[in-house]
């Protein structure tokens, strides 16, 4: 919805055009109308596999012995302190070790040209992560469960 709102309020004020990018050290491109709209939406359907990873990290928190807000603290907590380590020169050559890393697989989809072995490696990574969350939040949901 945020991304089909931008995109018709930049519609109004600008009319119809291309897609400037620049993600600072990373990612210059100018697009024309068609491809511009293409990866637009290709980076937009990349999202999701954020937003799942997000919800999965948050679900097994939530799944511990833990108030909710607590587990919604933990989640973003662990996600701040992973973006502020991989903006660390020291950290440069550690990257890849972090979530945060692969989360950014979207904006793999506005560079020229496109990545597919990083969107594929940083998504099957994804994958395994969100697998993990959702396997470690099941046992200890199991764990913790009243039987009767």
């Amino acid at each position: 919805l945020l991304g089909v709102t931008g995109l018709l309020v930049s519609g109004l004020f600008f009319g119809k055009g291309g897609m400037f990018v620049f993600v600072p050290g990373e990612i210059f491109g100018v697009y024309g109308p068609g491809e511009g709209a293409w990866r637009y939406a290709l980076a937009h359907g990349m999202l999701v596999s954020k937003a799942v990873t997000i919800l999965s990290l948050a679900l097994m928190f939530s799944c511990f012995q833990v108030k909710p807000a607590a587990a919604t603290i933990l989640a973003l907590s662990v996600l701040f302190v992973n973006a502020i380590l991989t903006q660390i020169p020291f950290f440069e050559d550690l990257k890849p070790w972090f979530l945060t890393y692969h989360l950014n697989l979207w904006q793999g989809m506005l560079a020229d040209p496109i990545p597919w072995w990083r969107i594929g490696a940083s998504g099957s990574l994804l994958a395994a992560f969100n697998l993990s969350f959702l396997t470690v939040g099941a046992a200890a949901f199991h764990s913790r469960d009243i039987k009767t």
